[in-house]
């Protein structure tokens, strides 16, 4: 999918649950239709915004790239919490992957990426597992392997920001080489909202801060 719109976004869901919610209390009544077909029509012309501010920024970084002499082999520019403005760039080259984050407002038209490694020597170390296979491949690509102690974790890029990510999971004990887990157990990670949200809230408006790590 395009994913444009953020899994909560309230410029999307409450026209849609206002009309929704008129056309039941009027029982099918003509002016609960149409609040209903106007909250369909807002929330459908903000996912057409998105669209459109989504491409504006995936072009903003392939230019950035291009400054920077980066040849990506996969990007993807989703939205940040709540909001399309301020919107999360993941682009994967060379067994790394970079994080970055552009707001509409920002004065210069630049993504400033920050870079990891994806863990390709762990990759090479594991024997084969059939968690870890799966995983690479739902996450089309965008996921990194990581050690945490003596444990050797696999996470999903796409949900979450660097380094707290929604769906990590625990794979392997690291010993040598390392031994596979029984079974694979999530341990998805979240992030100190004491610190993410008013960084969200101020990185939105354009102010050059970098995120929380």
């Amino acid at each position: 999918g395009v994913a444009s719109v953020f899994i909560i976004d309230p410029l999307y869901t409450v026209p849609l649950l206002i009309g929704g919610i008129w056309a039941l209390a009027s029982r099918g009544g003509g002016r609960g239709l149409a609040a209903n077909a106007i909250g369909l029509a807002v929330s459908t012309a903000y996912l057409g915004w998105t669209y459109v501010a989504q491409q504006h920024v995936e072009d903003i970084t392939r230019a950035s790239l291009a400054q920077q002499g980066l040849q990506a082999e996969r990007i993807l520019v989703s939205p940040t919490a709540f909001n399309s403005v301020l919107w999360r760039v993941l682009v994967v080259e060379g067994g790394h992957y970079h994080e970055g984050f552009y707001s509409l407002l920002d004065a210069s038209p630049t993504v400033t990426l920050d870079r990891f490694d994806q863990g390709a020597s762990l990759a090479r170390e594991l024997p084969p597992i059939d968690g870890v296979q799966r995983i690479m491949a739902f996450s089309h690509g965008f996921y990194k392997l990581h050690q945490d102690g003596s444990r050797i974790l696999i996470s999903d890029l796409r949900m979450g920001q660097e380094p707290a990510y929604t769906f990590t999971f625990a794979v392997a004990q690291r010993n040598s080489p390392p031994v596979p887990l029984a079974r694979v157990e999530q341990v998805g990670m979240r992030p100190d909202l004491s610190r993410a949200l008013p960084w969200l809230w101020h990185r939105a408006w354009g102010e050059p801060l970098p995120p929380p790590r």
